[in-house]
């Protein structure tokens, strides 16, 4: 025991004296004379000037290493920097025991702080294609990646020059720049962290990496192919990447022929997921097999998962033309719009909640993105087996064919299923002259298709029992750089048909609150005394010009127990209504002398805030011609002013549609069947309105 004890001491302080005498040589060579000899042979190598501006030095360690400051190489002459790489500190470690047999082996290099500028000009020249390098001895053995590198090495794979005695174990890079300059367009990154692990010429090399490009972070790690793998022209190199980038995750595993050639071939196995919210999009998955070269790609879609509607499909692309081509084929069995309304998707879709509040669409005044379109080509089919709209609604056999070029997109055919019947329509954005054109036309709807709302689900709710036959046709241009001045040029029309129907009447649930029912209030219809409806026909009508829609007597309501004719119009910049509403009276009314005011409704305020009430002029007129004549001015008024016998027809005067119902004859039979009705409730009613009629003045302001 004591013996080793006195053995180990030997040991160690031989060490100490070797580890102090190797210190006094390292501190006492200086390296900085060998630094025109290492500017010359990158000279003579790639003909460009490498300066070392700093200090070189062999660093204090138990492993030979050499540090180098403030390094430079050249850039190309016609590049906009002076210089293609700038580094601050280069640290070379050598392994030790190939020294010993004279060979160089790195373990490891780190770059400090470097700064690349990567440049290409429009006929394909790069400042990274260096000059032919002068001729020059080499060693007979040198080694690339640990493993020793023979001339014939180095005459089939010339890149091997390069990485022949420099290839190293280990690579560092930290806090390092980019740029790269391809024509008028700069893209920048910046290395926080590039770790490279390179255990043999034969091995695999391990990556990790941590970088901001152009503002946006990447990180990840993978697993690349082998030095010598690389160098072989026809093999298959492989990839296997996992990375995180714009918050989405993306896992590729693949390879690529021929890297380092003119026209690398690549095909990957992906999977991507993007999380809610990220990037303006739901939550979706998606595993795609990916082929491509330089020029293009194709993508076989496995699976498309987004928000949990399962889309399948190909879609190809290429960027190596004037602008970006590229072309898809998509297809869903069932897509379900209300899984785009999570809280965290910005895509929020509930149709419902607009037609149910009939609340307008807010437009900022901000300009409409046509530069979007002229920055690619593109043609993409889409269909769609089913499209859930809300529990309520759907579509069925959805297709669509879209197609842009150069700023021009032509949505052609958009078809459809929908209330049971056909709609189809197309759809013209000209980026160039910022004009838009739209048009919609339907074939066998029903109404009660439509919603199911519309359908008899209860004794007590409304409903369509019988026909339903419904039509809309939409036309519609404009032109603007913004949205509102989109708007205020709107030119077109919105005609909406219903044919002969029976309807029960009773509540709309998802109408509450909105325009209809504050109508309906002042009505005072009794669903109670009359529960079904003979409706002869509905129209709507509109006319829109200059940013404005106009009702011409353009809303028709016309049934055997209560005709609706409606005039106005609505004001699409700013939504303000301007509504006169004239019911003709009936047995679906109670018969005091207030109810018959209701005659005279006006609509005012705005889409997302309507007011139903009375309108003041036409309602003290009313009530001073009663009081006078014992109810036959009212009587008069109703049925002489506006006893149409042919509301529909009225609606729709000057279209395309007037055909479809007779013209009006004089007052109907059935308008003098409610005059005679509604006399006897007025009778009736005439002795609450003398009690009541200085209380009803006064509400109108009459003195």
């Amino acid at each position: 025991m004591r013996f080793i004890k006195l053995l180990s001491s030997v040991v160690f302080s031989l060490l100490i004296i070797l580890a102090i005498g190797a210190y006094l040589a390292v501190r006492h060579f200086d390296l900085n004379q060998y630094k025109s000899y290492a500017e010359d042979m990158v000279q003579r190598e790639i003909g460009r000037k490498l300066k070392i501006n700093g200090d070189a030095a062999v660093a204090i360690s138990l492993v030979p290493t050499i540090v180098i400051n403030d390094v430079e190489l050249a850039n190309a002459e016609w590049a906009a920097e002076l210089q293609m790489i700038r580094v601050k500190q280069i640290e070379v470690k050598f392994a030790l025991l190939p020294l010993l047999k004279k060979q160089i082996v790195i373990d490891r290099i780190l770059l400090g702080q470097p700064e690349i500028y990567l440049q290409k000009k429009a006929d394909g020249t790069a400042n990274w294609d260096f000059g032919p390098a002068q001729p020059a001895s080499r060693p007979a053995a040198a080694v690339a990646g640990g493993q020793p590198v023979s001339a014939e090495d180095l005459k089939q794979n010339p890149q091997l020059a390069l990485l022949a005695g420099f290839a190293a174990r280990d690579v560092l890079i930290e806090n390092g720049t980019v740029q790269y300059i391809d024509g008028k367009n700069t893209q920048n990154a910046e290395i926080k962290r590039l770790a490279v692990e390179i255990p043999g010429a034969d091995e695999k090399i391990a990556l990790d990496f941590d970088v901001v490009y152009n503002g946006n972070p990447i990180s990840g790690r993978g697993t690349l192919g082998a030095i010598n793998t690389l160098m072989q022209k026809d093999a298959a190199y492989p990839v296997m990447l996992d990375v995180s980038a714009y918050k989405a995750d993306i896992a590729l595993n693949g390879s690529i022929v021929d890297l380092l050639g003119g026209n690398p071939l690549y095909a990957f196995e992906s999977n991507i997921y993007n999380p809610a919210g990220n990037l303006g999009a739901p939550e979706t998955t998606l595993k795609a097999r990916i082929d491509g070269d330089v020029n293009g790609l194709k993508a076989e879609i496995g699976v498309l998962n987004v928000a949990a509607n399962l889309i399948t499909g190909g879609v190809e692309a290429k960027w190596n033309g004037k602008l970006p081509w590229v072309k898809a084929n998509l297809k869903s069995d069932r897509f379900n719009l209300q899984s785009l309304n999570a809280k965290s998707s910005p895509l929020a879709f509930e149709l419902p909640s607009v037609i149910g509040e009939a609340r307008a669409i807010s437009l900022p005044n901000e300009k409409v993105p046509y530069a979007a379109l002229k920055g690619i080509n593109a043609d993409v089919t889409l269909n769609v087996k089913k499209l859930i709209v809300n529990p309520a609604m759907q579509a069925d056999n959805v297709y669509v064919a879209a197609k842009l070029n150069n700023g021009v997109l032509n949505v052609n055919p958009l078809r459809l299923v929908f209330g049971g019947g056909e709609l189809s329509g197309r759809l013209t954005v000209n980026a160039n002259q910022q004009t838009l054109d739209f048009a919609l036309n339907s074939k066998n709807m029903k109404l009660q298709n439509l919603h199911s709302e519309f359908a008899v689900s209860g004794g007590k709710d409304f409903g369509v029992l019988s026909g339903g036959d419904t039509d809309i046709y939409i036309t519609a241009n404009s032109s603007g750089a913004t949205y509102p001045q989109l708007l205020g040029d709107l030119n077109g029309s919105v005609v909406g048909i219903v044919g002969k129907s029976e309807l029960q009447t009773g509540a709309l649930e998802f109408l509450k609150g909105n325009i209809l029912t504050q109508l309906l209030n002042i009505l005072k219809i009794d669903a109670n005394k009359t529960s079904r409806l003979d409706l002869t026909c509905a129209v709507v009508r509109a006319d829109i010009a200059g940013g404005k829609a106009v009702f011409p007597r353009g809303i028709a309501f016309d049934s055997k127990q209560i005709t609706i004719v409606s005039d106005g119009q609505v004001n699409l910049q700013n939504d303000k209504l301007n509504f006169t509403i004239e019911p003709s009276m009936n047995k679906l009314m109670s018969g005091n002398v207030t109810q018959a005011l209701a005659s005279f409704i006006k609509v005012s305020g705005t889409l997302d805030n309507p007011k139903v009430g009375l309108d003041d002029k036409a309602a003290v007129k009313t009530l001073i011609g009663m009081a006078a004549t014992g109810g036959v001015s009212y009587l008069g008024s109703q049925v002489f002013l506006n006893g149409d016998g042919s509301p529909c027809y009225t609606a729709l005067e000057g279209t395309a549609y007037a055909s479809r119902f007779p013209k009006p004859s004089g007052i109907k039979a059935t308008t003098q069947n409610v005059v005679d009705g509604t006399q006897k409730q007025l009778k009736q009613g005439l002795k609450d309105f003398k009690n009541t009629a200085k209380d009803i003045l006064k509400s109108f302001q009459v003195k």
